[in-house]
């Protein structure tokens, strides 16, 4: 019986998406919590805000915000202030629908309480996240 290999194009989506998921965990440095609730009781303990994160591993821009501005060390300072969540928006589809989640990435800042503080869709370069962050650190 012979096997049939797998073409070329499904070989280089097979090795592209285990090399963009093998580089959307934690090789940025942030220290993402590992899911929502966890990080709203870590924003209640440690009076912080919640940072939730919407990317994809095959969406462009959110690839280029891990690597480009995630990566900064100023940026993780500043999103350790934070209790950080990355979600992808097809696993999470009820948040997202809720939170209008239209572009990737999506950012949203959320109090331990609930309360939404702000939000942002889209690609950020460094500085603008920067402002993002630090805007909606203490509003």
């Amino acid at each position: 019986m012979r096997t049939r290999k797998p073409g070329r194009l499904a070989r280089w989506f097979c090795l592209t998406i285990i090399g963009l998921c093998g580089g959307m965990i934690g090789c940025s440095g942030v220290p993402w919590e590992s899911s929502y609730d966890s990080a709203m009781r870590t924003a209640a303990t440690e009076r912080k805000r919640v940072l939730l994160v919407f990317m994809s591993a095959t969406d462009g821009d959110s690839i280029e915000m891990e690597r480009e501005v995630f990566s900064d060390e100023a940026i993780q300072d500043l999103m350790g202030r934070y209790a950080p969540v990355r979600l992808d928006p097809f696993l999470h589809r009820d948040m997202a629908r809720e939170l209008n989640v239209q572009r990737l990435p999506a950012f949203f800042v959320v109090r331990a309480d609930g309360q939404l503080v702000g939000g942002a869709q889209g690609k950020m370069d460094l500085d603008r996240f920067q402002v993002f962050l630090i805007r909606h650190m203490y509003n």
